[in-house]
């Protein structure tokens, strides 16, 4: 299952597909990844320069799980 970690508003009534749930919070993401011995990570930027670009999505997660976090609505 894949989560979209947001505080957006405009995705309420999109649906990408059906492997994808709305909504859920940084709380879940913790609760879920605490246990786990191993975890991916993975970065979505707006460049190459990691000390300029800015994050838009970091997705976080296991071979079952996927947390998607939207880094521009979190704020």
């Amino acid at each position: 299952m894949i989560y979209f970690v947001t505080k957006r508003v405009s995705y309420h009534n999109v649906q990408f597909n059906d492997e994808i749930e709305y909504e859920c919070d940084i709380e879940k993401l913790i609760d879920y990844c605490k246990n786990l011995s191993v975890i991916g990570y993975d970065m979505e930027t707006g460049g190459l320069d990691p000390y300029k670009a800015l994050d838009f999505l970091i997705i976080i997660g296991d071979q079952d799980n996927q947390f998607v976090i939207d880094c521009s609505r979190l704020t």
